[in-house]
C-alpha cells in the first residue's frame, strides 16, 4: 500500500503549501521518526549488524555484510548526487563504499 501512495505522489501535481505548513509538518516527521533528538538521527541499534542514517532510516551495510533489508543509503547517495547535492568528500569520491564502520562498536567511537 505505501509503495502504491509514493508512486501515486510521482504522477500527481500536488498544490505547493505554505512555508508555515510545510515547516508543521517537517517539525512533526523530526518528532515522530526520532524523539526530536538530533543523536538519534544516526544510531547504531543493539543488536543489529548495520547502522541507520537521517529521518528516513537509511540502512547501510559494512563491508561483507549482506542482510535481510534493502540496503537503502547507497540510494540515497544516488539520489543526491544526480541532484547535485554537495556530499561530503570522502563518500563524493566512492558512493558505493560499504559503511566505514566494522560494527556498533566502532561507529560509537566514531560518534
Amino acid at each position: 500500500m505505501l509503495g502504491l501512495g509514493i508512486g501515486l505522489f510521482r504522477t500527481a501535481a500536488l498544490p505547493p503549501l505554505p512555508a508555515a505548513e510545510r515547516q508543521a509538518i517537517a517539525e512533526r516527521i523530526y518528532i515522530n521518526e526520532c524523539a526530536a533528538d538530533p543523536h538519534n538521527l544516526v544510531t547504531w541499534n543493539d543488536g543489529e549488524p548495520f547502522p541507520s542514517l537521517g529521518i528516513g532510516h537509511f540502512i547501510w551495510y559494512p563491508a561483507g555484510y549482506r542482510g535481510p533489508f534493502e540496503e537503502s543509503f547507497p540510494a540515497l547517495v544516488r539520489f543526491m548526487r544526480v541532484r547535485q547535492v554537495q556530499l561530503p568528500p570522502w563518500l563524493a569520491t566512492n558512493p558505493g563504499q560499504p559503511a566505514p564502520w566494522a560494527d556498533r562498536k566502532a561507529f560509537e567511537a566514531a560518534l
